[in-house]
């Protein structure tokens, strides 16, 4: 519980119940001033599950539609505006039951002990009630009265109201506004009177009564107030009673019941003078917010740093990291060994025989299958170590180096330049993943098994147009044959001309061809068939046995042509395919290189996931910025400034009317902005790099809220730049200052107390007590100007009243209180 304080809210828990437009009008009125001064705080409930945030110590309900927005559809002001519960008048059957639902719920959240423990408010709880009706028929004062009358009735259950035993557990308080009271129909005056007699006679049941009821007439006694100027001051004071005032008992009665012997009507008039610089400011701040945020959007630093980390990382990354963690030599190892495996298997192959060619090939495809299993469950191995070892800690260096460049003491890089810088690696990442250049190994085959289909045809055309060597061999015997029959007649001529037996003799044959020689000389060389048996014999032997080998040898030359083992086209084939570079080989080592290049594929996969995680965090913060960004130009245009065209306030745009004057705004932003200028050289990286704003701390968390609450990072932007008052840093050094001086003639002015005036007058003698107050800062309300002032106002004489919640607002309230409700009977 150490360092949690109480928030800003009431002092007591508050219930704003709104009946109709009017009151709608106000609330939103309200909340939008407490707002813009910082006076609202949503909190998030002990009990909360869901994230809730509510407004400490204030619920508002309404009757009637969600929040119209025109206050401006921006952040800072819808998270306050969504706070009210908005119920519909429609069905009317069960309205009385949803409007008793609402204020059980209303009840719940304001009296929980826990979240009071939380914040470590220990004050009685009781329940302040403000009921807002701009009654316009019968109807509406009988819906009015019975719903007022269920709303005690349900807040004074069981729970803290009942708890406390006194008048003061619940406070009601009722504001009635009119157009013009005198000529509302007679039925509606009396329905009114009636009601209000009611009330008066309800004080003798305690805490279930109304306390006060404050009347607003638009017409009396020839002072108009319209509509807007009447909802301002009701608004005003609320805000009085529920935090300026809260300080003094005398304010603090005019939300007290009204003592029995008095009346309880009552009726108000304020008015307020407001230093515009608190406001100024916050505008100031905002317009500096806004072009710091778009700095921190853009990719250009004011001062290029000596070194960018996340640039520097993903360099090292991108040129070393890939290739070392492949390891591209383990997988080269693997195609050498399937290389020397295929040439080792072909000098077992028997290549002549072409019906052996198909199993060359399978073998090679048996041997590139194998290659790739191995090469696929090295890929899955090396994948999952990597996994585990390098790219595990790969994201967390990643979100390491880009928080010190966002989050770097000196020279912090604007988020756009972190996100080019990541854009620009995916890009790099990309061209390398896109790899059209690795071979297709089904065409590969394919063309292959092509080529030698090729060499068989070539082969087989070869074969037809040769002669059939075992065919022919059969042709010599009948070519010897027609040559012994044509030549034996010649032969036997020719050999009649000489003597056979002498020149056989005359050989002188050794043994054995003399046995030969003699047997030739018992042939009859007369006769033809010896001629005819010789010439067969040795034509046909010389043919079949010398001629036919010829012929054979010169075709088996040609058969070796294609599948010679050393020379063959077929080896030529294979040979050049597995020679350096080749076709063979390159599909192996491609296989290599696919594996590889899968597993860089992968890694850069692993990489890339974890950058555009990173980068979808760095835009989702970007977006955050870019709304943030919106939503401070959107503050700044309600009050006239854009933020695009320069640092220009227009007068009166801080809602300066008849009620609230307004003061020192343009002049005190002027001088804010010229101080903290944003395009002051340095300016944004120092503030970039400022702790207390950090707005960049937890980037990478699911749902970081730094930059998502507009008014906390205002307030972390004001104390970090010293966004302050120039005339409170003037104090600080002299009281007698110029912007001193100023301020308290200005007082003084106001101090005067000129148009104030209740918002209901009374005809005749209608009773009760009217009292005046001035509630000033502290520290002025002793300036002599001021005192002066008040004492010409008649206001020097106990009921001057010191506000010290604020220093930049000064209030001047009139009270009318204790008018019997029969006074009205004046009006009908």
């Amino acid at each position: 519980m150490e360092g949690i304080t109480r928030p800003r809210g009431p002092l007591r828990p508050t219930l704003i119940i709104a009946m109709d437009a009017f009151g709608i009008r106000v609330q939103e009125l309200l909340l939008t001033d407490l707002a813009k001064r910082g006076l609202l705080e949503p909190v998030i409930p002990a009990n909360s599950t869901l994230g809730e945030r509510y407004l400490y110590n204030l619920a508002l309900l309404r009757l009637g539609d969600p929040p119209s927005g025109n206050t401006g559809d921006y952040e800072i002001m819808r998270d306050i505006l969504d706070q009210v519960r908005c119920l519909s008048l429609l069905p009317h059957d069960d309205l009385p039951e949803r409007f008793s639902s609402e204020l059980e719920r209303a009840k719940r959240r304001l009296h929980d002990q826990s979240t009071r423990q939380k914040y470590r408010d220990f004050s009685p709880p009781g329940l302040d009630i403000i009921v807002l009706a701009h009654p316009t028929s019968v109807e509406e004062v009988g819906r009015l009265s019975q719903l007022l009358k269920q709303a005690l009735f349900v807040l004074m259950q069981a729970g803290g109201a009942k708890a406390i035993d006194s008048a003061q557990a619940i406070r009601t308080v009722v504001i009635l506004d009119f157009d013009n009271f005198e000529n509302c129909r007679k039925d509606l005056k009396h329905a009114i009177e009636i009601n209000l007699k009611n009330w008066q006679d309800w004080r003798s049941r305690g805490p279930r009564a109304v306390g006060r009821v404050y009347l607003l007439n638009g017409q009396s006694s020839g002072l108009q107030k319209d509509a807007r100027l009447r909802e301002a001051e009701t608004s005003t004071f609320i805000e009085l009673m529920l935090y300026e005032g809260t300080s003094d008992e005398t304010i603090r009665l005019a939300f007290h019941p009204a003592r029995s012997a008095e009346g309880i009507l009552a009726t108000f008039g304020v008015q307020v003078l407001e230093r515009g610089a608190g406001l100024a400011v916050q505008y100031a701040a905002a317009y500096y917010a806004y072009h710091w945020l778009g700095y921190l959007l853009s990719d250009a630093p004011e001062r290029e740093p000596e070194v960018r980390r996340t640039r520097e990382f993903l360099h090292d990354f991108d040129t070393a990291g890939p290739n070392s963690l492949t390891n591209q030599e383990e997988f080269e190892g693997l195609s050498s060994r399937a290389i020397g495996e295929f040439r080792e298997s072909l000098t077992h192959k028997p290549l002549e025989d072409e019906n052996q060619w198909d199993s060359v090939i399978s073998g090679f495809e048996s041997i590139y299958s194998r290659l790739r299993e191995k090469l696929d469950r090295r890929v899955g191995e090396k994948r999952a170590l990597l996994r585990r070892q390098e790219l595990a800690e790969f994201g967390r260096k990643l979100r390491g180096v880009i928080s010190k460049d966002l989050d770097s003491d000196r020279q912090p890089l604007p988020l756009g330049a972190v996100l080019r810088e990541l854009e620009v690696v995916m890009d790099r990442f990309e061209e390398k993943t896109t790899d059209a250049s690795l071979p297709d190994m089904g065409s590969l085959f394919a063309d292959l098994r092509h080529r030698i289909n090729r060499l068989r045809e070539a082969l087989s055309r070869q074969r037809r147009t040769q002669i059939d060597e075992g065919r022919f061999r059969v042709w010599w015997c009948v070519y010897a044959l027609v040559l012994a029959l044509a030549v034996a007649p010649v032969m036997q001529e020719l050999v009649g001309q000489i003597d056979t037996n002498r020149f056989l003799l005359s050989l002188k044959p050794y043994y054995p061809l003399d046995i030969l020689a003699s047997a030739m000389t018992s042939i009859d060389w007369e006769k033809p068939w010896p001629h005819w048996l010789w010439v067969f014999l040795i034509t046909g032997s010389i043919g079949y046995f010398y001629l036919h080998r010829q012929i054979q040898r010169r075709l088996e030359r040609r058969e070796r042509l294609f599948s010679d083992k050393a020379q063959g086209r077929f080896s030529a084939l294979l040979r050049h395919g597995m020679a350096q570079n080749g076709v063979l080989e390159r599909a192996l080592r491609e296989e290599v290189r696919r594996a590889v290049n899968d597993l860089r594929i992968s890694l850069l996969g692993e990489v890339s996931l974890e950058i555009e995680r990173a980068m979808a965090k760095l835009k989702e913060r970007g977006w955050e910025l870019r709304w943030l960004r919106n939503q401070f130009q959107t503050y700044l245009r309600t009050a006239g400034i854009d933020p695009v065209q320069g640092p220009r306030l227009r007068e009166g745009r801080l809602g300066q009317n008849i009620l609230r004057r307004i003061t020192h705004d343009t002049e005190t932003f002027r001088m804010l902005v010229t101080r903290h200028d944003p395009q002051t050289p340095d300016n944004r990286q120092n503030d970039q790099a400022d702790r207390g704003l950090a707005p960049f701390s937890g980037w990478h968390e699911p749902f970081p809220d730094r930059m998502l609450r507009p008014r906390e990072v205002l307030e972390r932007l004001q104390k970090s730049r010293h966004f302050e008052d120039p005339l409170e840093l003037e104090m600080g050094v002299s009281a007698e200052g110029e912007l001193a001086n100023r301020w308290q003639s200005e007082l003084a002015d106001f101090a005067a107390v000129r148009g104030l005036v209740p918002c209901f007058h009374w005809e005749g003698e209608a009773g009760g007590q009217e009292k005046r107050y001035a509630l000033f800062p502290k520290r002025w309300q002793d300036a002599p100007q001021v005192t002066q002032a008040l004492h010409g106002a008649g206001l020097d004489s106990g009921e001057n009243k010191q506000a010290i919640s604020g220093t930049d607002r000064a209030y001047l309230l009139v009270l009318r209180t204790g008018v019997d409700a029969d006074s009205l009977k004046d009006y009908t």
